[in-house]
């Protein structure tokens, strides 16, 4: 992501807009689509607010990349963020932007910066329907209108784009979720994981990984585990992140139902030390923990909703169950748990699957939508007026 262009013609600058440095699903996939695309283009992250620290995601290799610091959090945060993004967008002089998120894509609207080049916006969740405003909806209009191309990582959130809120099918291009294979562990180093969280070879580890916040539901988590207890006591949830609801999930958790591990850089490691992994999402567009499970070879239990079935294949990479119903999840963990060679066969079929979310693949259609976008190539046009949310 740094250096300057070498001989012949300069490589177009790209700015990837993020909300803020953490280990959340679209800023960890800002970073590693930078990365992989390092090569081809000069990329510069421009996070809304902060700067890279603790959180930010680590390259496999070399130096962590150009970054263009955003604002501190407070009071005005928004409005802030745009008059500094303007400042650093005139600075670095983008061809592209990128915007990861509907709050990347209003900031960078409000600052101008649709004038300044092309906006590609990356859509990686639907909206909660806690948040289906008004409001919302025309905040949404005002920008996607200004947006060059549209980018949702699953079908199911093109469909919301083209039917609720009307923008043009062909400025639409779905490409999937990615992310670099987690690292790969060690018999000692596997072990070492589980016995740093409590874990004997013996008992399974079932891992949540995801912010504290009302759409992961991290509560449903810790009612899983109360089931879990009495259906299959040989297996301990471990919950990864951090967030908003952290002090409700320590009050509901206990100390002998549900190991609660806060954040963790090496996150992806610990997927590859789990022998399962779940989501209790409300919402989602297309999972990046899933993804990471693939990549690691680690069959996933999970609600079907959202884009989920973009990334997890029932019977093939895990097991969904109906939105919401717990007994039914329980039910699902518990079998798996106490079946290793099914549990074997789909971490198997995951680990095949998830090849097609390898980032390096993802980039090379990132790469030709860039190119398309750069010499006009992609389809222009008007969203009409959201009909929907």
């Amino acid at each position: 992501m740094t250096g300057e262009a070498g001989p012949g013609p300069a490589r177009p600058r790209v700015a990837d807009l993020i909300p803020r440095f953490q280990l959340r699903g679209a800023e960890t996939f800002a970073q590693q689509l930078a990365w992989a695309l390092r090569d081809r283009y000069d990329v510069a992250v421009l996070p809304l607010v902060g700067a890279r620290g603790e959180e930010a995601w680590t390259p496999p290799e070399g130096a962590a990349g150009r970054v263009l610091p955003g604002v501190a959090p407070g009071r005005g945060e928004a409005l802030r963020a745009a008059w500094s993004l303007r400042r650093r967008a005139r600075s670095f002089r983008p061809h592209l932007i990128v915007a990861h998120g509907g709050d990347p894509l209003r900031v960078a609207v409000l600052a101008g910066l649709h004038r300044l080049a092309p906006i590609v916006y990356v859509r990686v969740a639907a909206v909660p329907p806690r948040l289906r405003t008004p409001l919302r909806a025309r905040s949404l209009a005002w920008a996607y209108r200004r947006a060059a191309a549209f980018v949702p990582v699953s079908d199911s959130l093109r469909a919301e784009l083209v039917d609720e809120f009307g923008v043009p099918a062909e400025r639409v291009r779905a490409i999937r979720n990615g992310r670099f294979p987690p690292p790969e562990l060690g018999p000692a180093e596997r072990a070492a994981l589980r016995r740093e969280l409590g874990f004997t070879d013996e008992a399974a580890m079932v891992l949540w990984v995801g912010r504290l916040v009302p759409e992961k539901d991290p509560l449903a988590a810790v009612a899983l585990a109360g089931l879990l207890s009495s259906r299959s006591p040989g297996a301990r949830l471990v919950m990864v992140g951090d967030g908003p609801l952290a002090g409700r999930v320590r009050a509901a958790a206990g100390a002998d139902l549900v190991t609660l591990a806060g954040t963790r850089a090496d996150a992806s490691r610990l997927i590859g030390a789990a022998d399962l992994l779940v989501s209790t999402s409300a919402t989602e567009g297309a999972p990046g923990v899933l993804v990471e499970a693939l990549l690691a070879g680690v069959p996933a239990v999970s609600f079907d909703q959202g884009g989920v079935r973009d990334v997890l294949v029932p019977g093939r990479t895990g097991l969904l169950v109906p939105p919401g119903d717990l007994p039914a999840m329980a039910d699902a963990v518990a079998g798996l748990v106490g079946d290793p060679g099914r549990r074997a066969a789909l971490g198997a079929g995951a680990r095949r699957f998830g090849e097609r979310f390898h980032i390096d693949r993802v980039a090379e259609e990132y790469d030709e939508l860039y190119r398309e976008v750069l010499a006009g190539t992609f389809p222009r046009g008007t969203p009409a007026p959201p009909g929907g949310p």
